[in-house]
């Protein structure tokens, strides 16, 4: 049984009432799971990849072969689990504040032994597993037509403007995880293309971020509020989960903008 990998974790720090909820809801998910699982104790011996793995019993161990997979799984999410069950007995003692319990937890599976990660499903994911995860989903971005002015970030990515070009490159510089142009469909509307989807790796929220690019041209502006009408119909609203930054002859993006909107969101 996965965790539901504590959906409000984003919102702890904003509501005192969620946090507990989630800290109950994982408790229970906990208990439960410990009052199912088998005896004893798994013990790893081995490194490098190459592990093997026991079921101990006092001073018994008993070693479990490959057909014996689920067994293993089930023993070291116990080890997990009872690690989870003392650090939320401890939060309760010291009055633990909601960012600090959210780091040691993840630091209970990250301290896992290497050869347990595997088979365990952690309450919340590390940073970088979240990133990879999230980095993972493939998707088809919208096509260049042919002959279109090519424009290209500094890692190569090619883009549809000098400004998303720059707005791509503070991404990059601060290590902020996005994906440009991944299609959504929004109501009313169709499928849009998005100039970025970005991730606040550490409130783990997703940001729609679009960028209006020429203000100043006849016809854009009310394309433009169409596409936030239509955002809006589907739950994205600035600040929240979503980002507009705009610009027009006179008031061109440039660099010292995106970065200011990177350290307003997404750090």
């Amino acid at each position: 049984m996965k965790y539901s990998h504590l959906e409000n974790v984003k919102l702890w720090s904003d509501s005192q009432i969620l946090f507990e909820q989630d800290c109950r809801r994982l408790k229970s998910e906990v208990e439960k799971r410990l009052k199912a699982a088998p005896p004893g104790r798994i013990d790893v011996r081995g490194k490098r990849g190459k592990y093997y793995f026991y079921q101990a019993e006092g001073t018994t161990l008993q070693y479990l072969n490959a057909s014996q997979q689920e067994l293993v799984r089930s023993l070291a999410q116990k080890r997990y689990d009872f690690a989870v069950l003392r650090l939320m007995k401890d939060r309760t003692k010291k009055a633990m504040m909601a960012d600090e319990f959210v780091r040691q937890l993840k630091e209970v599976y990250e301290k896992l032994h290497p050869g347990l990660k595997p088979f365990v499903s952690p309450a919340i994911v590390s940073d970088q597993e979240l990133v990879d995860q999230w980095l993972s989903v493939e998707y088809v971005a919208k096509e260049f037509k042919p002959g279109s002015v090519e424009h290209y970030s500094m890692k190569g990515l090619r883009v549809r403007s000098k400004s998303e070009g720059i707005i791509a490159n503070i991404l990059d510089k601060y290590e902020i995880p996005f994906r440009y142009e991944k299609p959504l469909y929004l109501d009313k509307l169709g499928m849009v293309y998005p100039d970025f989807e970005v991730l606040n790796v550490r409130t783990r929220t997703v940001f729609i971020w679009e960028h209006l690019g020429i203000m100043d041209e006849i016809g854009y502006g009310g394309q433009a509020v169409e596409r936030l009408e239509a955002y809006h119909r589907e739950g994205y609203y600035e600040g929240k989960n979503l980002i507009l930054t705009m610009e027009s002859l006179r008031y061109p993006m440039n660099t010292r903008k995106a970065e200011e909107v990177v350290k307003q969101y997404l750090l």
